[in-house]
């Protein structure tokens, strides 16, 4: 099931911490959650679509990957707006390369999975401002994902 870490009272939030399990089908209620943030706050409807394709991107990346190889874990989102930025930190402690128990046939699998991955992250990094990518050894993968919020001006006439 689905944590929300810390609910806050307000309405216009602008930090969000969620947990949950590394399946698929969390990714509508983290939609969801960012469409509300973003609509809440009033910005432009256009870059709140590229954040929730990048976002999907992420998560499907992350959980087709521990399909491939067998693994089960959580995946920790937070999600945090200012007024410059909105910034999605994507945590999973899948670990990636651990590929000693796997058949020849899942290690070919996993290849064509890494493909995805790449091209995934290729994507992500076309949508979003700034990507950062962190891998710690044998703890947990981070994804930082930065779009910067435009003046509220630039929404007339563009």
């Amino acid at each position: 099931s689905m944590r929300k870490n810390k609910p806050a009272k307000r309405k216009n939030l602008k930090q969000q911490t969620l947990t949950f399990p590394c399946h698929p089908k969390y990714l509508v209620a983290v939609r969801r959650i960012v469409s509300k943030m973003w609509r809440d706050n009033g910005l432009p409807l256009k870059d709140m679509r590229l954040v929730i394709l990048a976002v999907d991107e992420a998560i499907s990346a992350i959980t087709q990957h521990a399909t491939a190889i067998k693994q089960s874990g959580n995946i920790n989102i937070n999600l945090d707006m200012n007024d410059v930025r909105f910034k999605v930190v994507i945590q999973d402690n899948i670990h990636y390369f651990e590929v000693d128990h796997l058949s020849e046939v899942e290690r070919r699998a996993l290849l064509l999975k890494e493909k995805r991955y790449q091209i995934a992250l290729y994507l992500i990094t076309t949508l979003m401002d700034e990507v950062n990518y962190i891998y710690k050894k044998g703890f947990e993968n981070e994804l930082h994902l930065i779009k910067f919020i435009k003046p509220q001006t630039e929404k007339i006439g563009k």
